[in-house]
């Protein structure tokens, strides 16, 4: 009796393991948001912003997902000092921002049957002159950002409502390759047969 009752409180630790690492996975989005803010903290914390309002350039080519940057480089710049950002041109005395972004890539490998690995891969180029117009930076980051996903958590960390955080997933080396030399061989093996059959 003693020895059920250790071998069900095992069973329900692992469950409550495997439960808070399910819970603890980030979505998508969250990774991107932390992405796009750790690009921008980096660039911005190697220089002294003197201003506290500037103007921040939208991008001529929009994406769908070009809130989501903005939000985050708002964040850092207020949290750098800027008191007032503007996104139309008020004035030729305030730092200017450029941005846009290189790439944002979702993709997934396939670890086994069960599991995946998760690529994020995000950068952006980032142009600031100040109110003198003088270039305090320019110039490209990348992040990547890896980790391991259950097959059957993709539809929890992808979001439904923005395709952005769909991600793709590779095939391995071995479907890349031979997949389509079966298919090819199926297919002429059927083909011969066919007219084998009717030459008869």
């Amino acid at each position: 009796m003693k020895k059920t009752f250790d071998i069900c409180k095992v069973i329900l630790f692992c469950a409550i393991l495997y439960a808070c690492a399910w819970s603890e996975t980030q979505t998508n989005l969250e990774v991107l948001e932390q992405q796009y803010y750790a690009i921008f903290s980096e660039i911005l914390s190697e220089i002294c912003i003197a201003d506290s309002q500037c103007f921040v350039e939208q991008p001529e080519n929009g994406t769908s997902y070009a809130w989501l940057v903005n939000k985050q480089l708002y964040k850092v710049l207020k949290e750098s000092g800027v008191r007032q950002i503007y996104t139309q041109k008020q004035s030729d005395n305030f730092m200017h921002v450029t941005y846009k972004t290189v790439a944002q890539i979702i993709s997934y490998d396939k670890i086994n049957n069960k599991q995946l690995k998760r690529i994020i891969d995000t950068e952006i180029y980032l142009h600031i002159a100040d109110a003198h117009k003088r270039v305090v930076t320019n110039e490209h980051i990348k992040k990547t950002y890896t980790d391991t996903v259950q097959k059957s958590q993709i539809q929890t960390i992808e979001n439904i409502h923005f395709t952005f955080t769909k991600g793709e997933q590779k095939k391995s080396w071995f479907s890349a390759i031979y997949e389509p030399l079966i298919v090819t061989t199926v297919t002429g093996l059927i083909i011969f047969l066919f007219y084998s059959y009717r030459s008869q």
